[in-house]
């Protein structure tokens, strides 16, 4: 009974990661991105490469209290908590705190 319940499980994974595809982000690490829907109005998502390569499908999430590092946005694996360089920080949105010096 338990190698049906294990053969049934990669059978999903299987049918869930052909929905994804391998992707180089702006900060060069490597994520799975969700192949681009029918959709057009639906965002893709990526997934924890960590996870992926053991079956699990861990859909990465905005680092709150670190959203910005070195003019990158930082996402998280909520489940093996790796984080991961995603887009670029738009230039207005680097400076938008910094204060002038004073003269």
């Amino acid at each position: 009974m338990e190698l049906r319940e294990e053969n049934k499980k990669i059978e999903m994974f299987a049918l869930q990661a052909a929905s994804y595809e391998l992707h180089t982000t702006d900060g060069g690490t490597t994520v799975y991105r969700s192949k681009k829907p029918a959709d057009q109005d639906v965002q893709h998502h990526y997934l924890c490469a960590h996870c992926y390569s053991s079956s699990k499908v861990s859909i990465l999430q905005p680092k709150p209290e670190r959203s910005q590092h070195a003019g990158f946005f930082i996402h998280y694996c909520p489940q093996c908590k790796n984080e991961y360089k995603m887009q670029k920080v738009p230039f207005h949105k680097l400076y938008q705190n910094v204060r002038p010096l004073p003269h």
